[in-house]
């Protein structure tokens, strides 16, 4: 039989009980301490990704919210000459300047190189151009400090500032996704040894007992052991083959539930997809639109993606709109589906004065973002188009104007509003702005999905190169400049990753 091999090893062996049992420790030692060290690489690993990498995009996060209500403050301050917004300049920049000490501290090399010390540069600028601008607001000269919070320079190095904190954050979440990598890998090689381990050592104490239980019988009560022992073990691998047996069928059926379980996520996430594809403008709306060539494009880096947009007829008026909801996947999709119905709820309304309008969506956004306990927010720009007038409202990614004679005009609607569901009320944040349209003038709006995409060097896209394609396209149809966008950006893209979603509405004065 099969085991009468192992029964004479055993008897072999009990002549040895010593070594044997030392081979034992020695190999149980050799595996376990590889093991122990492996499983405690992957608690610190684990422990640092919570303790540092998260806490790292969080104070990320936080540096863009201050900057923001940093910018806020000094352009209300210039608008207003109220004096509690120095107020609260002055309460909230000493929060920014520890908020990115401490991210340095955390993560230096996200904060390094020539591109950091542009920003840091650009940083003091605005800082002195602020403190200039509060000095003349306290002198009564308003129209002065408006003027500089506008000027050239200071919304030169604002870009420069807001593109090195957006470099910071990649660096950020490259960091981390490196991290969980090297974590998953540790974490599988632990597992995959302590499985080894296991496998190896069960059978092998499984005999040294066996053996030191047989070295304290007689040599000749030992040999009718062993027959018996053989005996008994078929028995029990019998039992233990059927134990495994009814095991596997309880793998099985987990697995099945499992398989079950994925389905259902997967359907989940198509149904969610699908809804906000559905809610998207049909072409036989835009074709109804008689005065505007209107082309629109959205891929989703995920399943559900988080940027929007719509195109609403009331009348004689056309609203369009887009936004990007912070991050992507389902919540952010749950997100842009909310903002849609009460967009629609309020242009059917005839809710459209810009402040009125933008305060209602924020109060919708900022009450379901609270009840949901959701750290999301949402940026997005209003234009309502009517013969040949175009008005602006919302903070979102800059507007371009090519005009018919191939001049471009880039509109910075920093100031025009303030992200939605960060804020209860953001009446005194709204403003608006206007441009005329005559034919042939072509409006592009776009989520950062498109001047942030990567190529295989992790170079982004960038703004100029998208308005070279802009530029060289102006003449064609609306489709045909999406269509022109979108095959360079590919292109440009190659294989690498999208790490963002890609929205484009575009839209010519016939």
């Amino acid at each position: 039989m099969m085991f009468r091999p192992l029964s004479r090893a055993i008897q072999v062996a009990m002549y040895y009980p010593i070594r044997i049992v030392a081979a034992a420790i020695i190999l149980t030692a050799l595996l376990f301490i590889p093991l122990g060290w492996s499983s405690w690489q992957t608690y610190l690993i684990f422990q640092n990704t919570v303790a540092v990498d998260f806490q790292l995009q969080a104070q990320a996060g936080k540096i863009v919210h201050l900057d923001e209500v940093l910018t806020m403050s000094s352009q209300m301050a210039a608008a207003t000459g109220d004096s509690e917004w120095e107020a609260r300049y002055l309460k909230f920049e000493p929060e920014l300047g520890a908020a990115i000490k401490q991210a340095i501290a955390i993560a230096p090399e996200a904060y390094e190189g020539e591109g950091a010390q542009e920003t840091e540069i650009a940083n003091n600028r605005l800082v002195v151009m602020e403190t200039k601008a509060f000095e003349l607001v306290r002198q009564g000269n308003l129209s002065q400090a408006q003027a500089m919070l506008n000027s050239r320079e200071y919304l030169g190095n604002k870009r420069i500032y807001i593109d090195g904190i957006a470099r910071s954050e990649l660096a950020i979440a490259n960091r981390i996704q490196a991290n969980l990598a090297n974590f998953r890998q540790t974490l599988f090689f632990a597992s995959t040894l302590a499985v080894v381990s296991l496998i190896t050592l069960i059978p092998l104490w499984a005999v040294v007992l066996k053996v030191l239980q047989m070295y304290i019988k007689d040599r000749e009560i030992a040999r009718q052991e062993v027959l018996k022992a053989n005996s008994q073990l078929e028995i029990k691998v019998a039992e233990r083959t059927a134990d495994l047996a009814k095991a596997n069928e309880a793998i099985t059926g987990l697995n099945a539930q499992l398989k079950q379980e994925n389905m259902r996520l997967g359907t989940e996430l198509d149904v969610a997809r699908k809804l906000q594809m559905m809610v998207l403008p049909k072409h036989e709306e835009l074709s109804e639109i008689t005065d505007l060539d209107i082309a629109c494009y959205m891929a989703s880096a995920t399943e559900v993606g988080g940027d929007y947009y719509d195109v609403v007829k009331i009348g004689n008026r056309i609203f369009i709109s887009i936004g990007d909801v912070t991050g992507h996947g389902l919540e952010s999709g749950v997100m842009a589906i909310m903002a849609q119905t009460a967009i629609q709820t309020l242009l059917t309304a005839e809710i459209t004065e810009a402040v009125q309008f933008h305060n209602l969506l924020n109060q919708v956004l900022y009450k379901n973002t609270q009840r949901m306990e959701l750290s999301k927010n949402m940026t997005l720009v209003m234009l309502d188009y009517q013969s040949g007038e175009l008005i602006l409202s919302g903070q979102h990614e800059s507007i371009f104007v090519v005009r018919a004679d191939g001049a471009i005009e880039e509109i910075d609607t920093i100031d025009l509003g303030f992200p939605l569901a960060l804020e209860k009320d953001i009446t005194t944040f709204i403003a608006r702005t206007q441009i005329n349209l005559h034919s042939g003038d072509v409006v592009v709006l776009y989520t950062d999905g498109i001047p942030e995409a990567e190529n295989g060097e992790k170079q982004f896209y960038g703004l100029a190169r998208f308005q070279e394609v802009l530029i060289a396209n102006h003449q064609s149809t609306a489709l045909e400049i999406s269509q022109a966008v979108v095959e360079d950006l590919m292109a440009y893209i190659g294989d690498s990753r999208v790490f963002d979603d890609i929205t484009l509405v575009i839209f010519k004065k016939i």
